[in-house]
């Protein structure tokens, strides 16, 4: 996969290095990091727009944001792994510093081009987040080749798919779980009409 780094900062301070290739040993390092301390981070929205009388119901347009994530609250740590293979690192919880507690710190890539060569990279060290990475490079693939727009809607069987590996994502054993947007009627309705199994949770 090609390397989308090139040695640049941008303006908000993501970093992404020149440097190539890494070693096995960097590449099984942060896996294990990844595995450890790591997730993935998945924004759903749902939005809909002009009504379409061919439908009988508004346009619809989903909206998916995804990022990868290390928490830490060993700075040096993340410090190395965003100079060594780019992105950027924030306190993430200033307050527990201010308890008496460590501050919690957090690595994060959020450049789709990254995420996916960050993702190949650790996939033949990953020892228990595999499944959530090869679904993660599914899911970034499937945004960059279907873009929607209002005047210019997904269609229903993209949004499902789009939908169907977000909650294949949450739903692996194990993963924390967060609060998930509400699947709106529109959308519950389509995946009744395509037989398409989802977790209730997610209602």
């Amino acid at each position: 996969m090609q390397n989308p780094t090139n040695g640049s900062t941008t303006s908000l301070g993501i970093f992404y290095p020149s440097r190539l290739p890494y070693s096995r040993v960097e590449w099984a390092y942060l896996a294990g990091l990844f595995d450890g301390e790591g997730c993935v981070g998945i924004k759903q929205a749902f939005r809909t727009h002009s009504f379409n009388k061919v439908t009988g119901r508004h346009n619809a347009l989903a909206v998916h944001h995804v990022r990868l994530l290390i928490s830490n609250t060993y700075m040096p740590m993340l410090c190395w792994v965003r100079n060594t293979f780019g992105g950027a690192v924030s306190i993430s919880n200033k307050n527990r510093a201010r308890n008496g507690w460590q501050a919690s710190c957090m690595w994060l890539s959020v450049k789709r081009s990254h995420m996916l060569y960050i993702l190949d990279g650790m996939l033949p060290y990953l020892q228990y987040k595999d499944r959530e990475a090869i679904l993660t490079v599914q899911l970034i693939n499937h945004l960059e080749s279907h873009v929607g727009r209002p005047c210019h809607p997904l269609p229903d069987d993209v949004i499902l798919e789009r939908v169907n590996l977000v909650e294949s994502i949450r739903d692996i054993p194990g993963r924390r779980q967060t609060n998930r947007s509400k699947i709106p009627d529109w959308c519950k309705q389509m995946i009744v009409n395509h037989d398409w199994a989802i977790d209730e949770g997610a209602t």
